[in-house]
């Protein structure tokens, strides 16, 4: 048998922009920490902010991706053309991702960021 050998990977997500998903109209960046708070007023998006996480874990859940999974129904989202920013002027949701990659490889630690950027469409 062949030898094998393992390493591991650690990520965190440090930042995440969201465009054209419910309230955020435009690129809405949010810094992430290991203790994150969301303030702000009513109908600043905080909601939908916490539904975009739901809705992109389920979608990872679900498909890893490569779709939205819009008609679950505990996320109580509607239809895709009920998620996207009203103002919009195209038919299409974007997540851009910051990730932090932390990697043991032969005992030595290397560290890297990762940007993700994921768009969806009706289709």
């Amino acid at each position: 048998m062949g030898k094998y050998t393992y390493y591991y990977c650690y990520f965190n997500i440090i930042e995440i922009t969201i465009n054209n998903f419910r309230v955020f109209e435009n690129d809405t960046n949010f810094k992430i920490s290991p203790i994150t708070i969301l303030t702000g007023t009513n109908s600043s998006g905080k909601s939908s902010f916490i539904k975009a996480l739901k809705l992109l874990v389920r979608s990872y859940e679900k498909s890893g991706l490569r779709k939205l999974e819009i008609m679950e129904t505990d996320l109580k989202l509607g239809g895709f053309n009920s998620i996207l920013n009203s103002n919009s002027k195209k038919e299409v949701i974007e997540f851009d991702f910051i990730i932090k990659g932390l990697t043991d490889i032969y005992s030595e630690i290397h560290q890297k960021d990762y940007r993700v950027k994921l768009f969806y469409n009706s289709k």
